[in-house]
């Protein structure tokens, strides 16, 4: 039987590998866009609002995957910068975020 702690490593070992893939996968597709130096990838996330913690949890897995990539010398040469968009835990705000990190 799982503990509480035992989820919450699961979990934080379940997310970290999320952000590792999507971040992978991420900079594939924006490295087919020319950058100079720094290849910037959007995050939607819940930053605030009832789903903040989970936010949270996933902005401090991409910090860590990030600085694991940008350590190596980032994707083809260039470094990562991610760019964060805070939905407040609403789906009409995540629609919106993506039409802001389109653009």
């Amino acid at each position: 039987m799982l503990t509480l702690g035992d989820h919450f490593l699961t979990m934080w070992g379940n997310m970290r590998f999320k952000a590792i893939a999507a971040l992978g996968i991420l900079s594939l597709f924006a490295s087919i866009v020319p950058a100079f130096g720094q290849t910037k990838i959007g995050v939607i996330t819940s930053l605030t609002g009832s789903l903040a913690a989970f936010g949270e949890a996933h902005k401090n897995g991409y910090a860590i995957a990030l600085d694991e990539i940008n350590a190596k010398g980032g994707v083809l040469g260039k470094k990562i910068e991610l760019d964060f968009y805070d939905d407040q835990s609403k789906p009409d705000q995540a629609v919106q975020g993506v039409s802001k990190l389109i653009d």
